[in-house]
């Protein structure tokens, strides 16, 4: 039994799972599941939670995402380290993958991802040069993402073209229904809506105040 409640056997794990996109398409998530088991089989140990951050950037620091930072806070009980399909599931950021791997390491909790053999050793050099090799690879990879992004968008924005839908209360404006985008304009029905009403729906605040997006 792979996956079953800590019983403080000292290989008491957590997967760690992340999709910056998710869709009906990928089977990332089950990939990842088989590559975390198989590590997690290597070291005979057991799984005791999932992690599971979907539609979760890589840029967010892992003490913060929704599924992993309880862990790492100490907030979801006892656990004897983690495990991800790779070392950019951890994220795409080289301080904060270096901070997590730091932190695994004095609290003593093991580390370890797919396609290293056993857990990390941020204490011996090489291993700690790896690590920090596939990290920085990691950001450099979502730069690379960050910087194709951005120039689609310029070049969407160029061609009158729209990557997304317009801000709440307001429209894009087209001078014939097939032309391009010629300009954004305040939707009709959103006139009489006062604009901090409308600045706070557009950041996802709901009728009620709560605030949930």
């Amino acid at each position: 039994m792979i996956e079953r409640p800590y019983d403080g056997c000292g290989r008491c794990l957590v997967g760690v799972r992340r999709l910056s996109q998710m869709s009906a398409a990928t089977s990332s998530p089950e990939r990842q599941r088989d590559n975390v088991l198989a590590v997690v089989e290597s070291v005979g140990g057991h799984v005791i939670a999932w992690a599971d951050d979907w539609e979760v950037s890589g840029a967010t620091d892992p003490m913060t995402r929704p599924k992993l930072g309880p862990w790492l806070r100490g907030e979801r009980g006892p656990y004897d380290g983690i495990v991800g399909a790779a070392v950019d599931r951890l994220g795409r950021n080289l301080v904060d993958c270096l901070n997590t791997g730091y932190m695994m390491r004095d609290t003593g909790k093991l580390l370890l991802t797919y396609g290293h053999d056993g857990p990390w050793d941020l204490d011996d050099p090489n291993d700690e040069n790896r690590f920090t090799m596939e990290a920085w690879g990691a950001q450099m990879e979502l730069r690379a993402i960050q910087r194709r992004n951005r120039e689609a968008t310029i070049k969407a924005r160029q061609a009158g073209r729209v990557k997304a839908k317009p801000s709440y209360g307001y429209e894009y404006i087209r001078l014939a229904p097939t032309a391009s985008v010629d300009r954004v304009a305040l939707h009709g029905h959103a006139s009489n809506t006062p604009a901090v009403d409308r600045d706070l729906a557009g950041r996802g605040w709901s009728g009620n105040g709560c605030g949930h997006r």
